[in-house]
């Protein structure tokens, strides 16, 4: 069972500051927290990441590759 949930709050752009563990995804039984996107996102240089025109697409990108993973992993 997939379920997808977009968080209300403030997650993106946190920087060196404590990350949320706000809960963006679950996959079965495996939780996609914020901090995993943040780390993910900040971390891989996805198509677009630095173009603010993009920016909102390269994070959905980002978010999806976390779920094809875990889904992959069961």
């Amino acid at each position: 069972m997939l379920s997808v949930v977009i968080a209300t709050t403030q997650v993106f752009g946190q920087g060196g500051r404590n990350l949320p563990n706000d809960t963006l995804a679950t996959v079965g039984t495996s939780v996609i927290t914020a901090r995993d996107f943040l780390e993910r996102f900040e971390l891989m240089p996805w198509p677009g990441k630095d173009r603010r025109a993009e920016h909102d697409s390269a994070k959905i990108k980002a978010l999806r590759s976390l779920v094809a993973e875990r889904l992959l992993a069961q």
